[in-house]
């Protein structure tokens, strides 16, 4: 079992966690500069199907907390061999990587990988799964543009809100 994970949107308002990244991102809007902590750490975007942008955002923000990142696609290494995804996490960790930022097209892949990956595992989506990140930044954004704080969660409670888009691949 990982360390941290970051898997699903199940507990993140009840544990304060989604009010603690709330706080930060309105520092950081109002001028903060972000923490260092990544800094002689590897990480590895681990992504077994395609995302232009979640794959550009994790790579920077990897770099603006001072990390390095290494992008793993199913398509152009072992696992198209079928390296099994227990073996995939094992070289990556052998390799002094600390993050495993995970995208999949299976539901589970993410809480797999925590399972076997002793270090920070990140659920960047899974199928139809979900993307708890993304739920993280929607409320941030959606709370920002009602009152101009992303901590003012509370401007979320009993908004009713429709997605429009790509449902098929939606999470």
């Amino acid at each position: 079992m990982s360390a941290v994970e970051l898997l699903s949107s199940d507990g993140l308002a009840s544990s304060g966690f989604l009010e603690r990244v709330a706080r930060r991102v309105d520092e950081l809007v109002g001028g903060a500069t972000a923490q260092a902590r990544l800094v002689g750490r590897r990480s590895a975007l681990l992504f077994l199907e395609p995302s232009t942008r979640t794959v550009l955002a994790f790579g920077a923000a990897i770099e603006a907390l001072g990390g390095v990142w290494v992008r793993v696609d199913s398509s152009t290494s072992s696992l198209v061999k079928q390296e099994s995804l227990r073996d995939t996490l094992r070289v990556l960790a052998a390799q002094g990587t600390t993050l495993v930022v995970v995208r999949a097209p299976w539901v589970g892949t993410a809480a797999l990988a925590a399972r076997y990956f002793d270090g920070v595992v990140v659920n960047a989506g899974d199928g139809v799964g979900e993307h708890p990140s993304q739920a993280i930044q929607d409320a941030c954004v959606i709370a920002r543009a009602r009152t101009g704080r992303a901590a003012a969660l509370e401007s979320l409670q009993g908004l009713r809100v429709a997605i429009v888009g790509d449902e098929r691949h939606s999470r």
